[in-house]
């Protein structure tokens, strides 16, 4: 009976060394995955800390790359040669206008030792003419870093100072050329006042060329800022962290106040042409 009892007992106790075995390979597997996630946390923070610093560094060496193309002068020099290369010419169209123009021009006579007048001949010349203006790229060009005073500086500002701008000799259209006499008189020659207006027509169209710059001013200024702009985000600043921004543009013949930089307006964000 005793012996029936003990090996009752023997069967009926646990087996103690295989839940210690499996506790400590919990305990170890935890302790595992902690460190490493511990461990994680610690090179993502780091990491993060050292990003501002990295980035400022980045962007510092961006801006002194910058200011040294812009004051050293290499920037006007490899502008001058990219724009001569791309537009195969020395000279920088900005504006081209294309016009109906009418002369007109009334000639008065007299006769008898000046004593009577004749009839006065009144004739008039209608013809298409194209004005092209332009900027000499061998002329004096400027472009200054604008000062942007304290803070994060998220753009490099420029004041772009160009040539005046010019204008080529006037293109008139002679075969669309028409004339009528609006007075004439049996008493003059209507074809000798004609072909007088019309030797007359070139000098007249030089004169109405340079009245128009005014009127092209804002074109020309545009198109410059679009070239310059162009040339600046994709060939020569390109791989810069920060580009260039065309902060104003002045011709040579404009009055340049100190002053009207301050309050010249905020630069728009301009995405990659």
């Amino acid at each position: 009976m005793n012996d029936q009892k003990k090996n009752n007992q023997n069967q009926i106790s646990p087996d103690p060394p295989i839940i210690i075995k499996r506790s400590w390979a919990k305990t170890v597997s935890i302790i595992g995955v902690t460190a490493i996630i511990v461990f994680a946390m610690v090179y993502v923070f780091t990491y993060l800390m050292n990003m501002p610093g990295k980035a400022v560094d980045k962007v510092g060496e961006a801006l002194t790359d910058i200011a040294f193309a812009f004051k050293s002068g290499t920037v006007i020099t490899e502008f001058r040669s990219y724009a001569t290369e791309v537009r195969s010419s020395n000279y920088l169209q900005v504006a081209l206008l294309k016009t109906n123009e009418t002369f007109s021009k009334t000639d008065s006579r007299k006769f008898a030792w000046q004593i009577f007048d004749l009839p006065d001949v009144e004739v008039e010349i209608m013809a298409p003419v194209e004005y092209t203006f332009y900027l000499d790229l061998s002329e004096k060009w400027n472009f200054t870093l604008h000062d942007q005073g304290a803070g994060i500086i998220e753009v490099i500002e420029v004041i772009v100072h160009a040539p005046k701008i010019k204008y080529n000799t006037p293109s008139v259209n002679i075969s669309k050329l028409t004339m009528n006499v609006k007075k004439g008189s049996i008493f003059r020659d209507e074809e000798k006042v004609k072909e007088k207006l019309r030797r007359e027509i070139m000098y007249i169209c030089k004169r109405r060329a340079k009245k128009k710059i005014d009127l092209i001013r804002a074109l020309a200024r545009d198109e410059v800022e679009k070239f310059i702009q162009n040339w600046f985000i994709n060939v020569r600043f390109k791989d810069n962290k920060i580009e260039p921004y065309i902060k104003a543009i002045y011709f040579a013949d404009e009055e340049y106040p100190e002053k009207i930089i301050k309050d010249l307006p905020e630069p728009k964000v301009k995405e990659k042409l």
